[in-house]
């Protein structure tokens, strides 16, 4: 139609796989998202979730497929050429240092964006200082996004699983990414955590932030996404909105029926 926008994807997955040995554990996977969405990817344990991701992130290179963000191809890019981009992910298992505190994990994230060289930053020049500040202002800015300025000087270890969680997040913001993939951030978290997680999601996209979500707790995926993309052994069995994937008779076969079907009913009501 002649005078409609035309909206690009930030991303684009065509034809993704991934073998290890005899072992494909991701078969051909295509999709897309467009910018400012919510994606979850979804599945049952094995089913190539975490593979994917690490795919798209530099973690691993596909055996074929290719990956584009943002106009560009970074399937063979390194992983801080597709940081630096402004692809940032935070990991199943945590990843925080014992001997930092909470704000200084934020600020080591800054890192990547510092462009104060060595000598500079040395010598106090006063755009190291002026970039220092601005940085320290962005990092409490951030842990006041996820609720932890009361924390900015616990060390990591001090904290609850939960908050463990949010400040991984926190550190994957002062990145400044465009597209940001959460790798089961609702582990641990208990149901009121989670309403607070689903609360900081949003606030993320409406910071200009795409997201992708790979999850198990189905509260956080229904309530959460625009779109969801299902996982079985690899391949991509379904993909839509929350209302279409919630009784999508594949769906519930690989999730072994009604455990999923209960869990999906009790996160849409």
């Amino acid at each position: 139609m002649k005078g409609r926008k035309v909206v690009e994807n930030i991303l684009e997955v065509a034809g993704l796989s991934k073998n290890f040995g005899g072992v494909r554990a991701v078969d051909g996977l295509s999709f897309s998202m467009e910018p400012g969405q919510i994606l979850a990817i979804i599945g049952p344990n094995g089913s190539g979730k975490t593979t994917c991701i690490n795919m798209i992130t530099g973690v691993l290179k596909p055996t074929s497929g290719t990956v584009r963000f943002d106009g560009h191809d970074i399937t063979s890019m390194s992983r801080a050429e597709i940081a630096r981009l402004g692809v940032t992910r935070t990991f199943q298992n945590l990843r925080l240092w014992s001997t930092l505190s909470v704000l200084d994990h934020v600020l080591a994230a800054r890192y990547c964006r510092t462009k104060s060289g060595f000598f500079p930053s040395i010598f106090r020049s006063r755009g190291a200082v002026a970039e220092e500040k601005a940085n320290l202002e962005l990092a409490r800015e951030l842990l006041a996004l996820v609720g932890l300025s009361d924390l900015e000087s616990a060390l990591a270890p001090s904290l609850p699983y939960g908050k463990r969680r949010l400040l991984e997040i926190a550190r994957a913001l002062a990145t400044e990414p465009k597209l940001l993939l959460l790798d089961e951030p609702a582990a641990g978290m208990s149901s009121s955590e989670i309403d607070q997680l689903i609360n900081l999601i949003f606030k993320i996209r409406d910071r200009g932030i795409s997201v992708i979500l790979v999850e198990h707790r189905m509260k956080l995926v229904m309530a959460a996404s625009d779109k969801i993309v299902v996982l079985n052994y690899g391949q991509k069995i379904a993909e839509g909105t929350a209302e279409e994937i919630r009784g999508n008779e594949q769906v519930i076969q690989a999730y072994l029926g009604t455990a999923y079907s209960r869990e999906v009913d009790e996160a849409c009501h």
